[in-house]
């Protein structure tokens, strides 16, 4: 996307690996799929994401990106994002450390998520909200991204 212009040109900027690091670290801050670990169903939507390369009949050897640690850190990361999230002010819930302030400054990012999540989903509802997963693209050379 950034070398679409799409996003600022900071994303084009890649480790000497070839790991686009800012676009990762932008991408890590929006949890959303840790709010799926809340549903019952979340099982079926990792299932979709990973299947994306099945789909697209990729053999697993030609993936230019993997890791060793997967499916299972795919599983992890929701449910650590989703403990931590939830878990990081709990202290103000104590009787004796109450503090509308530490509370606000504790949580207001998941309310201030939600409304921009949602405003641009009604802003922007004539987009897709998904790619279809045939039009993905997982034979991206690693030379075209350098």
């Amino acid at each position: 996307m950034a070398m679409e212009s799409s996003v600022p040109r900071i994303f084009q900027r890649c480790t000497a690996k070839g790991v686009p690091i800012y676009a990762v670290g932008a991408t890590s801050c929006v949890a959303v799929l840790a709010y799926m670990t809340l549903n019952s169903s979340s099982a079926t939507d990792l299932n979709w994401l990973l299947n994306l390369r099945d789909i697209q009949g990729v053999p697993k050897s030609k993936l230019t990106q993997r890791s060793v640690l997967q499916p299972y850190t795919s599983w992890i990361t929701p449910v650590l994002f989703s403990i931590l999230t939830l878990l990081n002010g709990f202290t103000v819930f104590f009787p004796s450390e109450w503090s509308t302030a530490s509370f606000m400054s504790a949580y207001i990012g998941l309310p201030v998520f939600l409304i921009l999540y949602f405003g641009h989903r009604f802003l922007y509802r004539k987009d897709s909200w998904a790619i279809p997963s045939e039009f993905v693209d997982l034979r991206l050379d690693p030379a075209e991204v350098e």
